[in-house]
């Protein structure tokens, strides 16, 4: 792969190998073409046309979400979510499969990012003071004190058989379910099944409901930094294609004048 400098020279910037793929940057942003790929050897490749290219990544966000959605009504602790908030929250989800002993969060774990609903199958909470301290059916979730609280793992969650989770990174989480302060509240609880309690628990909770709205703030100015980045290279790109159109223009132009 070659990418001009500014300059004007083309400088080696990535080797694509066997199954790898490029070309998809330009059909999904609708952009030109930000390099030039030259063959090394004789080579063989499968091609899709933009408009098939377009119906796929659609169809596959369209299959995703008429999987998940019928799954979400039974989620009680994102009941509270309309429906096109679910969707936002199906199109960041992610899944995973564990087998049975797995474990899919563990005890102390400092660097908790990830929210988990329990997709398929079932898992065990325990603690190792405690041990057994909760079970897990499809629908629940766990992971979120960690995310919520910025701290530990408040216990392991361990695989019982085969089961599989969807997950949600912290990003996503606080930007998609950080917002809605009924939902926070049963989220927040879920891990011990109990109820908020008064008095401290309830100036906790606020607390908690502060910084997850400091933290929404602080996500979406950083969305609009990264927007802004993308929409000057993007320009950038543009203007360097318009400047390589008028390259190739002017000489043209050349040739042009020399044959005549």
């Amino acid at each position: 792969v070659l990418k001009r400098s500014g300059s004007g020279e083309e400088q080696h910037v990535l080797t694509v190998r066997e199954s790898e793929c490029f070309g998809e940057l330009a059909l999904m942003y609708n952009c030109p073409r930000a390099a030039t790929v030259v063959a090394e050897e004789a080579s063989s490749l499968f091609a899709l046309d933009r408009e098939t290219f377009q119906y796929i990544v659609q169809s596959s966000f369209m299959r995703k979400r008429k999987v998940y959605e019928e799954f979400m009504t039974r989620v009680p602790a994102l009941a509270g979510l309309s429906t096109e908030e679910k969707n936002k929250v199906i199109d960041v989800l992610k899944k995973r499969r564990y087998v049975d002993g797995n474990n899919i969060i563990q005890e102390g774990d400092a660097k908790a990012d990830t929210f988990f609903i329990l997709y398929q199958g079932k898992a065990i909470a325990s603690k190792a003071s405690v041990g057994i301290v909760k079970e897990y059916v499809a629908g629940d979730c766990f992971g979120e004190l960690a995310l919520i609280k910025d701290q530990p793992r408040a216990a392991t969650v361990s695989a019982l058989g085969e089961c599989h989770c969807v997950t949600i990174d912290r990003a996503s989480f606080t930007r998609l379910i950080g917002p809605y302060e009924g939902l926070l509240e049963r989220v927040l609880y879920t891990d011990t099944g109990a109820g908020p309690a008064q008095g401290a628990e309830d100036d906790e909770l606020r607390r908690v409901k502060m910084e997850l709205a400091q933290a929404r703030a602080d996500g979406e100015r950083r969305v609009a930094e990264e927007r802004m980045k993308a929409e000057k290279a993007m320009n950038r790109l543009k203007e360097e294609h318009a400047q390589e159109l008028r390259r190739l223009q002017e000489g043209n132009q050349s040739r042009t004048c020399v044959i005549s």
